[in-house]
């Protein structure tokens, strides 16, 4: 099937499965119980948990959602009831995650597929001290309900996330908490209509799931190939900074979309291209994406949800390569390449649906403040919130834009497209990258800058 009749039955028929309606009823349910917090619960409430948990009967769940159920009904609030309640929500994600995915396919299915769940998560264990203090933060948070949140209840994860951050094993709960409680403190309100909900039981579901960790093994395999860089996505907050690189690993006549992450921590004063200068110590695989250069891969840990464990050593500079005619190789037309995440309840959300496309012959139009492209016969929403402030991919460039890269995904329930590459009808032959000159901005770093100062005051506190 051509790329743009797949993608037009994606935006098309997605939304309309009822399947879909119902997962988000039981997911929204959740989220309210969430906001009005499990201690206050009303009886009409607590009776639709029993009929959500009900739909796990003659499953490996059934025994232990019972006893948790039992617990909720008798007032016995308790990690293992929580920690339930949270592997419940991410199952019911991982379903419609699986959904939305099949309509990504020339041929859906039109269910959500089967989930390996591994029971060793809802099992006791003797978790680290600080992924017990998180269980037990995350613990209150639910009993208290979001809406009833006040500064003092945080006071204490605050002063666990030095000894987080110091370990690295923990990097993404350690960023996942620092975001959920900077939120948390900048939206301590009473107002419930104006609390951020799905995006704080995201938060909270993810966080409770990330302390069972140890128990979930992620199966990887050593690979070898040639890697070509054809997109990147800026991530930041107030404390982190993300890259996330995508690629084509070409492995003989198997070819992997992967992905490649780079995360550093940040404080709110650096902003703009001063977030490339946290990243100085991935200027080599910047430089080969920016500069169409191909990197030659020799065993390097794929993991099964692909993304690509590639080191700053690990990089072999292969040939240079003609970005504009790679795109239209492996994404003007549905192929054989593979990307998705494992189809199990530990990696999958919606959010995480990256579709790559490559499309040709568009024009961007604009209706109240949203950005569309625009394709015979239907058009398709930009992700605004995908584009950052110091992105070359911006309102303003993409008005001339011809063709364009990027990855479809499914956001605030419906679908948007994200652009990273696009061409001019003016320059048909080059490429624009959203952030081209990202490694050039590393070579500038000057005693000036932001970073520099915050670091010379750091040396001069510690010299005393």
């Amino acid at each position: 099937m051509e790329c743009v009749a797949l993608l037009k039955n994606i935006v098309s028929n997605g939304e309309t499965h009822t399947s879909l309606a119902l997962l988000n009823d039981y997911i929204d349910h959740i989220d309210n119980c969430l906001l009005t917090g499990f201690s206050n619960l009303s009886g009409d409430q607590l009776d639709r948990l029993k009929s959500l948990i009900r739909i796990f009967n003659n499953t490996p769940l059934e025994e232990k959602l019972a006893d948790s159920m039992d617990s909720l009904i008798n007032n016995i609030f308790s990690q293992k009831l929580f920690l339930s309640i949270a592997v419940i929500r991410n199952i019911l994600l991982t379903l419609k995650y699986n959904l939305l995915v099949s309509s990504c396919k020339e041929n859906p299915t039109g269910n959500s597929g089967e989930i390996a769940f591994d029971g060793e998560l809802l099992k006791q264990d003797d978790s680290s001290s600080v992924q017990d203090t998180i269980s037990n933060w995350l613990t209150e948070l639910a009993i208290t309900g979001f809406n009833n949140i006040v500064e003092e209840k945080l006071v204490g994860i605050v002063k666990a996330i030095p000894v987080l951050v110091r370990n690295k094993e923990l990097t993404g709960q350690t960023a996942l908490i620092t975001g959920f409680v900077d939120d948390l403190f900048r939206n301590c309100i009473s107002d419930a209509a104006a609390i951020p909900l799905t995006r704080w039981s995201d938060l909270w579901m993810k966080a409770f799931v990330n302390t069972r960790m140890d128990a979930i093994t992620v199966k990887t395999r050593k690979i070898s190939g040639t890697l070509f860089l054809v997109g990147l996505d800026l991530k930041t907050n107030v404390n982190l900074a993300q890259v996330k690189f995508y690629g084509i690993l070409e492995c003989g006549s198997q070819n992997n979309f992967v992905r490649i992450h780079r995360t550093n921590f940040k404080v709110d004063l650096i902003q703009d291209e001063e977030i490339w200068y946290l990243f100085q110590n991935s200027k080599n695989i910047l430089s080969h994406y920016c500069r169409n250069k191909s990197i030659l891969c020799k065993d390097i840990v794929l993991t099964e949800n692909n993304d690509l464990l590639l080191d700053e050593d690990d990089i072999k500079t292969g040939k240079s390569f003609d970005l504009l005619k790679k795109l239209k190789e492996h994404f003007t037309e549905s192929s054989s390449i593979t990307g998705e995440r494992k189809r199990n309840m530990t990696g999958c959300h919606p959010v995480f649906i990256e579709k790559p496309f490559f499309l040709e012959k568009i024009r961007i139009k604009k209706q109240d403040n949203q950005l569309f492209i625009a394709l015979p016969d239907f058009t398709v929403p930009v992700a605004m919130n995908k584009i950052d402030s110091s992105s070359l991919v911006n309102e303003k460039s993409l008005k001339s834009a011809q063709s364009v890269f990027g990855l479809l995904r499914y956001d605030a329930e419906t679908w948007q497209f994200q652009p990273m590459v696009y061409t001019t009808g003016k320059e048909p032959d080059k490429c624009i990258f959203n952030f081209s000159a990202s490694a050039e901005e590393i070579e500038k770093i000057t005693a000036k800058s932001t970073l520099a100062i915050l670091r010379e005051r750091a040396s001069r506190l510690l010299r005393g």
